[in-house]
């Protein structure tokens, strides 16, 4: 597990993830889109056949960073930060990006401790990342459709 105490990088010893982080962050937001946005489907790049939007997430750091003038015994704070862009698929231009960042201090400098403040930064940042797209998908999905509409009826008055 990474970590960085001001420009060096540690590594916990002993401590791995289960998968790679990209697919524990995805499975994690995919949890977070079941409970908070179950109208929305979640699909893989491949399987987007149909989908109106697309969710882009370049995750920059993902790390226990550890103060510099801390003590050896002193708890990191888990960071994660990154981009998040939402782009209309009917065009592949954004619709809105939003930079997210999520800071949870660990509560001890133990493993555990560790571990617990990576799930709330995670639980944390996916919440927010789910909350953010799905109404901003929502809310350009209804622009674009008051768009056509208000298109339709001024060819259709045009006509007459």
């Amino acid at each position: 597990m990474l970590t960085t105490r001001g420009e060096r990088a540690l590594y916990l010893k002993g401590v791995r993830w289960v998968a790679p982080v990209p697919d524990l962050f995805t499975q994690a937001l995919m949890r977070q889109y079941a409970a908070r946005a179950p109208d929305v489907r979640l699909t893989g790049v491949r399987n987007a056949t149909g989908a109106s939007h697309a969710l882009q997430i370049d995750i920059e750091r993902f790390e226990a960073r550890y103060a510099l003038d801390g003590g050896e015994k002193a708890p990191p704070i888990v960071i994660i930060e990154g981009d998040a862009t939402l782009f209309d698929l009917t065009d592949r231009r954004p619709v809105e990006a939003k930079r997210f960042l999520v800071q949870e201090p660990a509560s001890a400098n133990t493993t555990s401790g560790i571990v617990a403040a990576f799930d709330r930064a995670v639980a944390r940042s996916t919440t927010e990342l789910t909350d953010w797209s799905a109404q901003t998908a929502r809310k350009h999905s209804t622009e674009r459709a008051l768009d056509t509409s208000k298109d339709r009826m001024e060819r259709k008055q045009g006509i007459n």
